[in-house]
């Protein structure tokens, strides 16, 4: 749930820090966590946004960063605390844990702390912009476009209001997303973002620049806003120049002077060769154009129109009800035991199930172990049957008779004999048996 107020906000984070307190006062392992590390960032952005769905628990596992600086680490209960054990797990799903928040905010929040070793800028020429442009993430506008007058960003002048954001890593343009001061209707806007793919192809949306975006106060739109006006550049013989402008709003309207993007106008700002000319068919991924025989259409209805040029990006994986069809692949998992891609929303429907460790397999090969409500395999060395509750549990979390090699949780009291556990049942020379090893002492 979002905060509603600063006050709410504030009230919450003085019980926090009272709660802290007492705990650093009543438990020494807590303190011990509390001096050692900070609290992971990621988790106090959330935290400034969403009230925490238990923060009672959230607070007594002291989330912080993992020893390899991406995961989490927290400390799962007091016994754990005590022994100076924590668990290790994914930022993302650390944050669906304990915050009820969509996935897209969450995608964000994780995108954003993510961003180390990076730099995230903003360029306000016309030359930072083409040249971010040119040497940055490969689009259609990438070329250096010699026969014409100026580059088509040119027409992007920052006295309209156009800036670029770019992402740099060792001094190399890995993403960048042009932006615009509509102070009109939106405050500072963008359309969309580029990320420099690793094989050189085509690049698709940079996650952590869009986020950075949207944490600095800026919107994002389906198309620029009607009315934003462009430079009007005139090639030397016939036409405009003008770059291919990405979103819903594409048309050009010429003022003599300037031109302004509309919904629909004299001019259509759609040709790869940085000038105005007649759409074709649009690819609503990227937005180029591509002849309409080579169009796929994709998701869960078909009801989206791709090109050749973004095809890569999808798998043709089981999804709703069992049907096969082209989703994103980042909807998807693929299956080693079937050599199958399969779409995350809908494993259910083709009896499959996501492990602990991520991979997935079918429901058949699988048991839930309800203690940690995760899957493991059948197989898996880390699970046991369980004699007492009658149910696969963790190893990690029972202990094994020496002589009949059944398993049992750490509730049902055992014996030592010579160094050995045993079933109460099965210890041999029962009249010399050791005080017991574990007993049942509750919750810590």
């Amino acid at each position: 749930m979002k905060w509603t107020s600063n006050s709410e906000s504030f009230a919450f984070y003085d019980t926090w820090h009272r709660a802290c307190h007492i705990l650093c006062n009543h438990r020494w392992w807590f303190k011990r966590e509390r001096d050692k590390y900070d609290l992971h960032p990621v988790v106090e952005k959330a935290m400034s946004i969403y009230r925490p769905v238990d923060w009672q628990q959230l607070l007594l596992e002291w989330p912080h960063k993992a020893e390899d600086g991406e995961r989490v680490a927290y400390t799962q209960n007091e016994r754990k605390g005590a022994e100076d054990i924590q668990t290790v797990t994914s930022v993302g799903k650390y944050l669906r844990r304990h915050f009820d928040m969509p996935d897209h905010e969450l995608r964000d929040i994780v995108a954003l702390y993510d961003t180390s070793g990076h730099t995230l800028q903003f360029v306000h020429t016309t030359d930072e912009m083409v040249a971010a442009v040119r040497s940055g993430p490969h689009s259609c506008m990438s070329n250096s476009f010699l026969q014409l007058v100026a580059h088509p960003y040119a027409v992007y002048k920052p006295e309209y209001g156009w800036h670029m954001a770019v992402r740099k890593n060792g001094g190399q343009v890995e993403g960048r997303a042009l932006c615009l001061n509509d102070d009109e209707e939106d405050g500072p806007v963008f359309v969309r973002s580029y990320k420099r793919c690793p094989n050189g192809g085509y690049s698709h949306a940079d996650e952590k620049l869009e986020a950075w975006l949207k944490d600095q106060g800026y919107t994002k739109l389906s198309g620029w806003p009607i009315g934003a006006r462009v430079a009007r550049i005139e090639q030397q013989f016939d036409g405009f120049v003008m770059p291919y402008i990405d979103g819903d709003n594409r048309a050009i309207d010429d003022h003599s002077t300037y031109m302004t993007i509309e919904s629909s106008g004299e001019y259509e700002a759609c040709q790869t060769d940085g000038t105005v000319g007649v759409c074709g068919v649009e690819c609503e991924d990227c937005g180029d154009n591509h002849d309409e025989d080579d169009s796929y259409w994709v998701g869960r209805w078909a009801d989206r129109r791709i090109g050749p040029c973004c095809i890569d990006s999808y798998c043709h994986a089981y999804g709703a009800r069992g049907n096969q069809y082209y989703e994103s692949e980042d909807e998807c998992v693929f299956c080693d035991d079937d050599d199958e891609h399969y779409v995350i929303e809908y494993l259910d429907d083709n009896d499959m199930v996501q492990l602990s460790n991520g991979s997935i397999v079918h429901i058949d090969n699988a048991v839930l172990i309800e203690s940690c409500d995760e899957y493991y395999r059948t197989d898996d060395e880390r699970i046991c049957y369980a004699e007492d509750t009658e149910r696969y549990e963790l190893t990690d979390d029972c202990w094994q008779c020496a002589e009949t090699c059944n398993w049992y949780t750490d509730a049902t009291e055992c014996v030592e004999v010579d160094g050995n556990t045993y079933h109460p049942d099965h210890a041999p020379n029962p009249d010399q048996l050791d005080l017991p090893l574990n007993e049942t002492q509750g919750d810590e």
